[in-house]
């Protein structure tokens, strides 16, 4: 059985009405919190669900606070931290709200270590995930929910991925370096994200490099992501092994050169 109880104050000259409601179980633990706004229908304002051991389980704030409740867990009157607990009673994650927003958010292994960090001011968030020992795997800076820059790392500390981000309308295009867990280069190029969901492909030149630092081949895309042009393969000493010639993705030439 679930019980709910009202408590509702009524404000005649704005004709609205504003509340509270909570949800029980059988056994009188709180299962969840609603604060709400009536006007044209009751609109709910803010959302709290509770284990049945006690602990927040999700929150939902709205615009503005309608009660006490809301400015406390809302962060209306100051910035509140809310910490939330799995069914076993063991932190999984802490979340900050300023204003009725969610300002910084920091999950946890089930250790406790932090595993993501995240600080979002208006409309831009910055993202840090960590190994369980502690180091930096990933950090990113989203603007408007669309990337802006991310890096990615090794074990051993070494930058793994660097990538940058700009849109041009549907499109996303990135410049991305990939580098050997020694930090030297492996790969850069540019690539385009088409749309919403559309896979990446590369366009312009690609380069790719041997594990000492040389080149090991140059390729060149047209703007459809389809290999264009002359294409250049090397060996680890520097010297060229071979050249292809593409048109539209298709080998139209190849040539291997004698040293």
């Amino acid at each position: 059985m679930i019980l709910f109880l009202l408590l509702s104050t009524l404000t005649w000259a704005q004709s609205t009405e504003t509340g509270l409601i909570k949800v029980f179980d059988r056994s009188g633990k709180n299962l969840r919190e609603i604060s709400y706004v009536e006007t044209a229908g009751r609109l709910p304002k803010m959302n709290i669900r509770f284990y049945e051991n006690g602990s927040i389980e999700e929150i939902k704030c709205g615009e503005k606070a309608y009660g006490e409740e809301d400015a406390k867990f809302c962060g209306f009157n100051a910035p509140n931290e809310i910490v939330f607990k799995n069914f076993k009673g063991d932190v999984k994650r802490k979340e900050t709200y300023d204003k009725g927003k969610l300002v910084h958010l920091v999950t946890l292994y089930s250790s406790g270590k932090v595993h993501q960090d995240a600080v979002l001011v208006g409309e831009e968030k910055t993202m840090k995930v960590f190994f369980e020992d502690g180091l930096l795997q990933t950090e990113a800076v989203e603007l408007n929910r669309k990337p802006v820059w991310e890096k990615e790392y090794y074990i051993n500390g070494k930058l793994k991925t660097e990538a940058n981000y700009t849109t041009l309308g549907d499109n996303t295009v990135l410049t991305r370096k990939t580098f050997f867990n020694t930090g030297k280069i492996a790969q850069e190029s540019q690539l385009v994200a088409a749309g919403l969901w559309s896979s990446e492909f590369k366009v312009g030149e690609s380069k790719k490099y041997h594990d000492n630092g040389k080149v090991e081949s140059l390729e060149n895309y047209d703007k459809f992501g389809n290999l264009e042009g002359e294409s250049l393969y090397y060996d680890n000493s520097g010297r060229l092994l071979r050249k292809k010639t593409f048109a539209r993705n298709q080998l139209i030439k190849e040539e291997r050169i004698d040293n």
